[in-house]
């Protein structure tokens, strides 16, 4: 597709309304010319590190630098202005303060560039002034089909074509393997959803944070993401749902494409909520009905960043959902009712064994020994490490058994290795879900040991409780369902307030929730326009 109809699509959305369908954003995420507008030789400023990044990641597209007063800078001759560039440049990262953003963005578009990426500050999480003007710049970028991400924002990364659009100064990193797309409303929650999810040997295909979502938001990119290919598992961290009849047809879309969204989204309290527009001029709404109907299309919303990074871990290993509950095995007597307290807890079932796998668990074990689920296998590992490994095999081939997690106490440094040495074989090649956790993992651990890990396919847990946690977070998405054939007109609004008639029902359950977000005979109205019939 060519440039020009490339921003033909932009202004034919812009026009339809973006609420209805998403902005086209391919140009920003791989674009074949970029221009870095207010390019300064100054050590970490941001055009200096937008640079330095593309250089590092050997960007092999045009690079076009304007600065008004300088006629090279780091080698590189530059242009006076924007209105010097070639037409139709594919994104241009404006590194300009607040006060030249309103015309460097019209001059954006008087060249009929594709996009444009906006750090600065100082715009609607201002307050009422702030958010004229990014009205003001909205309407602007509209007007000439400019995709613009931002303001507030940190910019994007794709780490698939090796294109790093952001203030910070990056170094291309040796992910193992590209598979989560990762989208925030925050930067700085971005950055830090990067560092521990990478701790945890999760790879990224992309990073990107939208800050104030002036045109293009959230809901763009996990609609390029759905349809990128290297993509597997799409991350979210939001402050309001902007679109929410757009966000719920994309995860009908990406649920059919197997391709899962786990979801962070903050705002369960007034004062989330009121912090959320301080920081990102987000107008947060009603929690509880968002919840309902984003779990309804199989998204896995957690409730804390490090369920988020939890479940990342696992999904980038397990695409595909549980279809059954969780087999537990553990050496700890005292584990098991642990494991049946947070599993009922997550809504995660711990079945029964077959009879098959019990009489063979029988064999194996001392006679006053029980091969239920969970399984105790106890002291016998001290002495024979290797039942751990025998243990995981027959459960893992049980067909009442959707997922394994593996929950030990390690013991000494060398006993700690040849449990691992036993066990991480079988649940390195194991096509269910499984997890491998250490009851008080916080303490030190040996260095073969975390070699080991790392070395290996199998997700590991400081915490098994967490383990169950996220392992119920996949399990859920077997019980997402289709569609009701009686649907939002417009969309479902996550804005609804009791100023605005909702009722806010407690919820029970998955169902209970979804019948009770509907609301029966009259039309629920809200401030963004957004209503539900």
């Amino acid at each position: 597709m060519t440039n020009d109809e490339t921003a033909s699509r932009l202004e034919s959305a812009f026009a339809r309304n973006s609420a209805h369908e998403p902005v086209p954003v391919a140009r920003l995420l791989r674009p074949r010319s970029i221009a870095i507008v207010g390019i300064s030789p100054e050590p970490e400023s941001f055009g200096a590190n937008v640079l330095a990044s593309l250089e590092s990641f050997d960007y092999r597209g045009a690079i076009h630098l304007v600065s008004r007063g300088r006629t090279e800078v780091l080698g590189r001759a530059c242009m006076a202005a924007i209105d010097d560039l070639p037409p139709g440049v594919d994104v241009a990262v404006l590194c300009v303060p607040r006060a030249a953003v309103s015309e460097a963005v019209a001059a954006c578009g008087r060249r009929r560039m594709g996009g444009a990426i906006v750090f600065a500050s100082g715009f609607a999480e201002t307050g009422e002034a702030g958010r004229a003007e990014q009205d003001a710049l909205a309407a602007s970028a509209r007007r000439s089909g400019l995709a613009l991400l931002g303001p507030n924002c940190l910019g994007v990364v794709n780490q698939v074509d090796g294109v790093p659009l952001s203030m910070g100064l990056l170094a291309p990193v040796p992910d193992r393997v590209l598979r989560v797309g990762l989208v925030a409303q925050s930067g700085a929650m971005m950055s830090a959803i990067r560092e521990a999810a990478r701790a945890r040997g999760v790879g990224f295909s992309h990073m990107i944070s939208t800050g104030n979502e002036a045109v293009v938001g959230m809901e763009d990119f996990t609609a390029e993401l759905i349809a990128d290919e290297p993509t597997r598992v799409i991350a979210l961290f939001v402050e309001q749902i902007r679109r929410p009849r757009l966000f719920l047809a994309l995860a009908e879309r990406a649920r059919k494409a197997e391709k899962p969204i786990v979801m962070f989204h903050s705002g369960r309290s007034s004062a989330a909520r009121m912090s959320a527009r301080s920081h990102t001029g987000a107008l947060a709404g009603d929690f509880r009905t968002m919840a309902a109907l984003v779990a309804h299309q199989g998204v896995i919303l957690v409730e804390s960043f490090d369920e988020l990074i939890d479940a990342m871990a696992l999904l980038a290993r397990h695409r595909q959902p549980p279809d059954a509950g969780v087999g537990v095995i553990t050496n700890s007597g005292a584990f098991c009712g642990i494991a049946h307290d947070v599993a009922a807890a997550a809504g995660l079932e711990i079945p029964p064994l077959s009879p098959s796998t019990s009489e063979r668990l029988r064999a194996l074990m001392p006679s006053f020994a029980a091969p239920d689920n969970p399984l105790d296998l106890g002291t016998q590992l001290m002495r024979e490490p290797q039942l751990l490994g025998t243990a995981a095999h027959a459960i893992l081939a049980d067909h009442n058994i959707g997922s394994v997690v593996v929950a030990v106490v390690l013991g000494t440094p060398q006993q700690a290795l040849d449990k691992a040495q036993a066990v991480l074989p079988v649940l390195d090649d194991a096509t269910k879900p499984v997890a491998f956790g250490a009851i008080g993992g916080e303490a030190a651990l040996p260095a073969e040991l975390l070699a080991r890990l790392d070395a290996g396919k199998t997700v590991f847990f400081r915490s098994p409780e967490r383990a169950l946690r996220a392992m119920a977070h996949l399990t859920t998405r077997v019980r997402a369902r289709p569609a009701p054939s009686r649907r939002p007109a417009s969309g479902c609004c996550p804005n609804m307030s009791r100023s605005h008639g909702s009722r806010r029902p407690e919820f029970r359950c998955r169902a209970d929730r979804w019948r009770a977000a509907r609301p029966r005979r009259s039309t629920l109205r809200c401030r963004s326009d957004f209503r539900w019939c």
